[in-house]
C-alpha cells in the first residue's frame, strides 16, 4: 500500500512539473513581428517588409497548429516590400481573413501580458529603420526568450536581436553563429535605389559588435542557421527553410 501510494506521489509530482514547464512557456500562440517603416531612408523611395517572409512561416505555423499573432511597432497596415509576389504570398493575399489581419496588426506597445512561444522578426529594409534598437521589440524578444521559447529573425529582422540579453546579462548574440541581410545584399539594394548612402547602418556590424559570429552565404541564396532556440535566415529566399526549422523547434517546446 505505502509503494502504491508513493508511486501516486511521484506521478502527480511529474505532472506538476509539467504543467510548471507548460505555463512558462505558454499556449500555442506564436508572434510574427514585421516593420512599419514606410520609406527607404534618403532615397525617399517606397519600403517595408517583405511578405514571403512572413507568408512561410504563417501557412507552416497554422498547418502545425498554431494560432499567430502578427504585430508591427506602430500598429495597423503595414508596408509591403515593392516585389512580384511568389505563389505562397499570393495564396496568403487570397484569404480575406488573412488579409484583414495583417491590415490590423497589433501595435507592439500593446503586447504586455501575453505568453508566446515563439517570436519572429520579419524582414524588409523597412525593418532597419524601426527595429533597430526598439525598446518593445527587444522587451518581446526577452520574454520569449528567458520563458524558454524560440526567437528567430529573416534578413533584416535581425536588427531586432542586438538588445536582447541571456541569463548571465550578456548579450544572446555573444558567441553565438548566426546571419542576416549581408552587407552586399544592402550595397546591392543602394545600387538598385541608385542612391551611394540610404543613411542606414551595416547589419553585419551591428551584431559583430553584440559578439555575433556571422556567417552570410552568397547574395539572394538560402542561408538558415539553427543555434539552440536561436534562428536566422539572410534573406527571403531564407523563409521557406526558416519557416520549417522555426516549426521543428516550436514543436520540440511541448
Amino acid at each position: 500500500m505505502k509503494r502504491f501510494a508513493l508511486c501516486l506521489w511521484v506521478i502527480w509530482v511529474m505532472n506538476m512539473g509539467s504543467h510548471v514547464v507548460q505555463a512558462k512557456i505558454g499556449p500555442k500562440k506564436v508572434l510574427i513581428v514585421v516593420t512599419s517603416h514606410d520609406v527607404l531612408g534618403k532615397t525617399g523611395r517606397a519600403t517595408g517588409f517583405w511578405l514571403s517572409e512572413l507568408a512561410y512561416p504563417y501557412e507552416q505555423l497554422q498547418q502545425a497548429g498554431f494560432q499567430v499573432e502578427i504585430a508591427s511597432p506602430q500598429g495597423g497596415r503595414p508596408p509591403l516590400e515593392p516585389s512580384r509576389l511568389d505563389a505562397v504570398s499570393q495564396k496568403f493575399m487570397d484569404v480575406p481573413k488573412e488579409v484583414a489581419k495583417l491590415n490590423q496588426t497589433i501595435p507592439l506597445s500593446a503586447i504586455q501580458r501575453e505568453s508566446y512561444r515563439g517570436v519572429l522578426f520579419v524582414g524588409g529594409n523597412g525593418a532597419m529603420f524601426d527595429f533597430f534598437h526598439n525598446d518593445d521589440a527587444t522587451r518581446i524578444a526577452q520574454v520569449v526568450w528567458d520563458n524558454g521559447g524560440v526567437v528567430a529573425a529573416l534578413g533584416e529582422g535581425a536588427i531586432a536581436l542586438l538588445d536582447v540579453r541571456s541569463s548571465n546579462g550578456r548579450f544572446l548574440l555573444e558567441g553565438k553563429k548566426v546571419t542576416c541581410f549581408s552587407q552586399a545584399e544592402q550595397k546591392d539594394t543602394q545600387e538598385r535605389a541608385g542612391e551611394q548612402d540610404i543613411g542606414w547602418t551595416v547589419l553585419e556590424w551591428e551584431l559583430q559588435k553584440r559578439g555575433a559570429i556571422v556567417e552570410n552565404f552568397y547574395m539572394w541564396e538560402p542561408n538558415v542557421i539553427v543555434n539552440g532556440r536561436l534562428l536566422t535566415g539572410q534573406n527571403p529566399a531564407s523563409a521557406p527553410r526558416l519557416a520549417k526549422e522555426f516549426v521543428a523547434l516550436l514543436q520540440r517546446q511541448r
